[in-house]
């Protein structure tokens, strides 16, 4: 649209220029008139020059002073474009069960993008996830909540939780008493029963006129706060730096402690998505009998029994997967939240966050905090830009904009993976139930 109206004003130009001499000549041939027509010819002059971002008054300035055809702020434009590339690629979450499962393109072929896979779990990485940390201020495992082998990321570690936490029967020795990190003669490492678990994140149970005041509460009230998760943009992981007001349980207490503000969100996840309380598992007795049953250990047990144990087992352990499958699309949900605030190092020695990366991009033209003084903020040299400059900066909002449009797909990618869940958890309680034809002379 500027090009046809510059083509259109020149064009105007031209004839107006043209026509002034037979103008001159039909109506007043008399040097005044002259004089006159001259003038407006320089006025249409001046004013094309400063439609295309020229003052023609001035003389012509040094190459490197004329009027800028460039991008205004191009460093301000790349420095948030960069660290959003590699921000959003680190902040994803990714299984990282094996280094197979955690690549973005499959490493063996030809794409250029096989690269990527290298900033797979960045937000987990530093301090690993796998290695508990409790006394500084990154996030990882915790050895009062999550049982061994510890994994490399959340997700995977809030499933194994789910499916290797076992009841208190299994932690009691003879006398009924609770041992504390048991170990089963299956496995060497020690296991947190679930009653553990909760005496754990509770610690020191309160007196009967200590649980309601504030002085207990307030240890673990910001843990329990939405807005730790969500409001910042980039997570401190600097222990102790909060408010002393709402302050991180010390680490010399007993109960879940939290640090940092990373720690805090990662914290309101364990409480919210329930990891601290969890599922109840068979107990002790009760599975030994079934599976002696569906094994025949006794070598006596009827077929019809021991074919009922079977099925009664399977049928149980395809339901805690079941479980365990759809409880990971809330875990995922939230750890991805928290993945986007988490700190990561750029290549310029700075830290950032995909979270803060977005705001940035969306921001700076608005203010930006760099740019002090207000005449080189981007509004007001867009007002004294050229039009080749302008077009330059909608090219590049139409490529930011492109992006946001890909961030709302993978929203929505997230948004219908969780209703199809939801639909798919609604339909099961509504599943048609074969006991209802089953008559009192069937088997």
């Amino acid at each position: 649209m500027n090009c046809i109206n510059r083509l259109a004003l020149t064009s105007i130009l031209v004839t107006s220029v043209a026509s002034l001499p037979a103008l001159a000549d039909d109506i007043d041939p008399s040097a005044q008139q002259t004089s006159q027509n001259t003038q407006t010819l320089v006025n249409y002059i001046l004013n094309l020059g400063g439609y295309l971002g020229y003052d023609l008054t001035q003389p012509p300035t040094p190459k490197g002073d004329s009027p800028s055809q460039q991008l205004l702020n191009p460093n301000a434009i790349m420095g948030p474009q960069l660290s959003l590339f590699d921000t959003l690629l680190g902040a994803l979450p990714v299984d990282s069960f094996s280094t197979q499962l955690m690549q973005f393109v499959p490493s063996n072929g030809n794409s250029p993008y096989a690269d990527l896979n290298a900033l797979a779990n960045t937000t987990f990485k530093t301090p690993p996830y796998n290695s508990p940390t409790s006394q500084q201020g990154g996030i990882s495992v915790s050895n009062l909540i999550d049982q061994q082998n510890y994994q490399q990321d959340p997700v995977n570690q809030a499933v194994l939780n789910i499916l290797a936490t076992p009841d208190s029967t299994y932690c009691m020795d003879s006398d009924g008493v609770l041992i504390k990190n048991c170990t089963t003669p299956s496995s060497a490492n020690p296991s947190i029963s679930n009653s553990q678990v909760a005496s754990n994140i509770l610690g020191k149970l309160p007196a009967t006129y200590e649980f309601f005041t504030y002085d207990y509460n307030q240890k673990f009230l910001s843990q329990l706060n939405s807005n730790t998760l969500l409001s910042p943009l980039l997570y401190s992981t600097n222990a102790g730096g909060s408010d002393t007001s709402s302050s991180p349980q010390p680490s010399n207490q007993t109960g879940l402690p939290a640090q940092s503000q990373a720690q805090q969100a990662s914290n309101f996840i364990r409480y919210a998505s329930g990891a601290v309380m969890p599922m109840g598992l068979p107990q002790q007795k009760d599975y030994d009998t079934i599976y002696s049953n569906a094994a025949n250990v006794a070598k006596n047990v009827p077929i019809a029994v021991q074919m009922k144990a079977q099925t009664t087992l399977a049928n149980y352990f395809a339901s805690l997967r079941v479980y365990a499958a759809q409880s990971s699309v809330g875990f995922s949900n939230l750890y991805y939240i928290l993945s986007k605030r988490m700190p990561q190092s750029m290549p310029n020695n700075q830290t950032s966050s995909q979270a803060l990366s977005e705001f940035t991009m969306a921001t700076w033209r608005l203010f930006n905090p760099d740019q002090k003084t207000p005449n080189v903020q981007w509004v007001n040299q867009i007002n004294q830009a050229s039009p080749a400059t302008v077009q330059k900066e909608m090219v590049t909002l139409l490529a930011e904009i492109n992006y946001q449009l890909y961030l709302n797909r993978q929203q929505e990618e997230r948004l219908l993976l969780t209703q199809t869940m939801l639909l798919i958890q609604n339909s099961r309680t509504n599943q048609p139930n074969a006991s209802s034809i089953v008559t009192d002379n069937s088997p």
